[in-house]
């Protein structure tokens, strides 16, 4: 496979950059900010009145207009600059979150969390192109997973802060509860866009590598992760909007409640990227991407039958090993089969696949939770169960990939 030998002779090459306090402390802080948007601003959302109508809506276009700008973007990435790419969506999504604080219209706040989440998306890309510099094909797997691992916890200290300021809380979740949290964000956002510009990277070529669309079907292994990921991306968001709804509407989970359960699944995803990735580059990548599809088909499922949040709390250790093992293993995949300077382009063709199904897999989800099964929480409950059942079908299908583990 040509891009494969490609990939091969650039490692040769170039040494990998050595990891630097810069890099950690700007891959800390960005993951700090995108925890707590991410895990709060849909759920703020629910608070000030928005439905489930409302949030299918926000699922399905995040997911639609986020990752059909990652081709375009991950091309000025592979061409210019990882670092300004990320530095400069950071600093407008830092705006965006200072901006939102003052917004109590459901409909427009929907509108900004969309573009918070758009520019956060962007910044994605370039990011897990960029620990590719840092790594070599033998150990590419565990170094993407320990630097991970050390900036995740960036995530973890923003769900620590959720829980020391909301644990003395009794009253349940409100608009004024999550201020302080995306006051938080907004800071560590902006932070996080200066650090980056600091953060070494490896120079594109002289002469950059022309981009044409052949280059998706010429590539059998690519095209073929491609469509499984479309697949999987319609069936892992056919659940997106339905669970905040459960959460508030019928388990009642309070903030600090919702901050435990991120919280235990942040420490159980980066247990396995620091102790766990290591194991892709002795065994395989293929059996990794498998099983971490798989086990997320229990995330719906709980939150369907759960009656209280301790049995989400317990499920979401397992989905967290999980989501560890996906964050490990989908760019350690990507990077294995891409040309050094088609990385960022050949990452951003698998979000842009998974984002566009995601589009469809929200708006699916919404509408059958709303017209094709029973009223209230059943319906929401049915959709869940779809959602589980067609994550486990399709994550089993990923057998089916090609294994790009380098030979001893």
């Amino acid at each position: 496979m040509e891009s494969r030998v490609v990939s091969a002779m650039d490692e040769d090459v170039e040494k990998p950059l050595d990891i630097s306090r810069e890099l950690i402390f700007a891959g800390f802080t960005q993951n700090f900010s995108d925890m707590m948007s991410r895990r709060f601003l849909d759920i703020t959302a629910v608070t000030i009145g928005a439905t489930v109508n409302q949030l299918s809506f926000l699922s399905a276009f995040r997911s639609l207009l986020g990752n059909i700008l990652q081709i375009p973007f991950g091309r000025i990435a592979d061409n210019y600059s990882k670092r300004k790419i990320i530095a400069v969506s950071r600093i407008l999504g830092s705006i965006l979150l200072f901006y939102i604080l003052t917004i109590e219209n459901p409909s427009i706040f929907i509108y900004f969390v969309l573009g918070i989440n758009i520019l956060a998306n962007v910044a994605v890309i370039p990011w897990n192109s960029l620990l590719g510099d840092y790594t070599s094909e033998h150990n590419r797997g565990a170094t993407i997973g320990r630097i991970n691992s050390i900036t995740g916890m960036g995530g973890t200290l923003a769900l620590l802060i959720a829980v020391f300021l909301n644990v003395v809380q009794p009253e349940a979740a409100t608009r004024e509860t999550f201020n302080n949290l995306i006051l938080f964000s907004a800071i560590t956002s902006f932070i996080s866009g200066i650090l980056i510009l600091n953060v070494k990277e490896k120079s594109s070529y002289e002469n950059k590598e022309q981009f044409h669309w052949s280059k998706f079907t010429q590539n059998k292994v690519l095209l073929r992760y491609l469509v499984l990921n479309f697949f999987y991306g319609f069936s892992m968001s056919f659940s997106w909007p339905l669970f905040d709804y459960i959460a508030i509407n019928k388990l009642g989970i309070e903030v600090w409640q919702i901050s435990a359960i991120s919280l235990v699944s942040m420490f159980s995803s980066i247990f396995f990227q620091r102790f766990g990735s290591g194991l892709m580059d002795k065994y395989g990548r293929r059996p990794f991407i498998v099983i971490s599809r798989v086990l997320m088909a229990i995330s719906p499922a709980s939150y369907a039958l759960a009656s209280s949040w301790i049995q989400i709390l317990v499920t979401e250790a397992i989905v967290g090993l999980a989501m560890g093992a996906w964050m490990s293993s989908e760019p350690t995949y990507i990077i294995d089969i891409a040309p050094r300077n088609l990385r960022a382009t050949y990452l951003a063709s698998s979000t842009t696949f998974f984002g566009i199904a995601s589009f469809f897999g929200s708006m699916a989800g919404g509408y059958y939770s709303d017209n094709f099964s029973l009223a209230g929480f059943s319906g929401v409950e049915s959709g869940l169960l779809v959602s589980a059942i067609l994550r486990a079908v399709v994550g089993l299908v990923f057998m089916s990939i090609n294994e790009t583990k380098p030979k001893e």
